[in-house]
């Protein structure tokens, strides 16, 4: 017999996928406000490796997937920031 996939709720994952990106986009808002460059690209580093490491969230084909490849970006923008002083 085969077995039926389980069908993802649509809703869970909009959750999901907007407390993700409140995160990601937070973490930048408060390092700039705060000048805390380091720690705000530690903490979207910390964010990238969160992501991939959890197989619900880099699931192929949703938007979790992309705001962790947007929080490793930004935190190489962090880094620019600190350091082009």
């Amino acid at each position: 017999m085969e077995e039926k996939e389980k069908k993802e709720n649509w809703l869970v994952r909009f959750i999901v996928t907007i407390i993700w990106l409140a995160i990601s986009l937070g973490v930048d808002f408060f390092a700039i406000k705060s000048e805390g460059y380091i720690a705000g690209a530690i903490a979207e580093i910390i964010f990238f490796i969160v992501t991939f490491s959890v197989p619900y969230l880099r699931k192929k084909g949703t938007y979790t997937r992309w705001w962790g490849w947007l929080a490793l970006l930004q935190a190489g923008w962090l880094f620019y920031l600190q350091f082009s002083r």
